[in-house]
């Protein structure tokens, strides 16, 4: 993850700041990847804490960090996968007010900044604004709507976008040593390092894979788009989505410059090219509905209802 994040700008302005001796006192990393945030916002603790240009990683302040048990870095929530609670906050505005014990600076890390309801960010503000000589707050943010327009004008913002594939394979190494099955894992993240890793240790990419297939190839009418509707929920869509949309792509370089595995060819001869194209644009719309809490069974129905759709439109041309 270290060298993740080096390749990100975020790190880069971080540094400059730093080396410039012009840190600000709060920096936001927007990232929709948590496993990714939380990673990056502990070697944001370590740079603004270590003695070294960036960060060592040995010095006693780094360790205690990569611990959680600095005792002048506090991590809210106090509870993995909590919420940010407006006591929470509340103990954080008091305890800027004392003075650090090991180091000559204090920082904050609010992992999970979106879970805080309006009440909290407002509690927060003039501590964002006019904080007291030496202290820092980092903010993780996956969902930069939930986090209200006072809150965003008065912090660094610093986004995390999407890693390439190549980054992600050189990057995960050290957490995935099985490099084909990193590439596996890889090849369904979409870019997140958070997914990779879940795909990579519980194998989820390679059933949903089988199932895409066998969809893709066996329903042939509505009839029987609730036999397949009924083995989707909440907890699979979203892989599903990415399987279908990664099968999609797979035809159209198949069209595009050739090859491709028996399967693919299989299926490039019931999908042409422009059902494949549509396909993967009705999955981006199903995408950003379930982004914006749309119904799982509504969407799941739309997206099988569209590959029939498509498949027959441009079989009759």
């Amino acid at each position: 993850m270290v060298e993740l994040f080096k390749k990100t700008v975020a790190y880069k302005i971080i540094l400059g700041d730093k080396t410039r001796g012009q840190l600000s006192h709060a920096y936001a990393l927007v990232c929709e990847d948590c496993f990714t945030l939380n990673a990056f916002i502990k070697i944001v603790a370590k740079m603004l804490l270590c003695d070294s240009a960036d960060y060592c990683d040995q010095c006693r302040s780094c360790r205690l960090i990569e611990k959680g048990t600095h005792s002048d870095v506090t991590f809210y929530p106090k509870t993995a996968g909590g919420k940010i609670l407006t006591g929470d906050i509340d103990e954080l505005i008091a305890q800027t007010y004392i003075k650090p014990v090991e180091s000559e600076k204090r920082v904050f890390a609010l992992v999970n900044t979106a879970s805080m309801n309006g009440s909290a960010q407002n509690k927060l503000l003039k501590t964002l604004e006019e904080p007291p000589k030496n202290v820092f707050i980092v903010m993780g943010i996956e969902n930069e709507n939930a986090i209200l327009p006072t809150v965003k004008s008065r912090i660094k913002k610093l986004e995390i976008p999407s890693f390439s594939d190549e980054d992600l394979l050189e990057g995960l190494q050290s957490v995935c040593p099985d490099k084909e099955k990193l590439a596996r894992a890889v090849s369904f993240a979409e870019g997140k390092a958070g997914v990779a890793v879940e795909y990579y240790n519980e194998e989820k990419g390679l059933h949903t894979e089988e199932f895409v297939y066998n969809l893709l190839k066996e329903m042939k009418s509505s009839r029987e788009v609730s036999s397949f509707a009924c083995k989707i929920d909440k907890d699979n869509i979203k892989e599903f989505l990415v399987c279908l949309k990664k099968t999609m792509s797979s035809i159209v370089r198949r069209y595009s410059c050739g090859g491709g595995s028996s399967v693919i060819e299989e299926l490039s001869q019931i999908y042409k090219l422009p059902s494949a194209l549509a396909i993967i644009e009705r999955v981006n719309l199903a995408e950003r509905a379930l982004y914006y809490n749309g119904n799982v069974n509504v969407v799941t129905d739309g997206i099988l209802l569209s590959i029939l759709e498509e498949k027959y439109r441009w079989q009759k041309l």
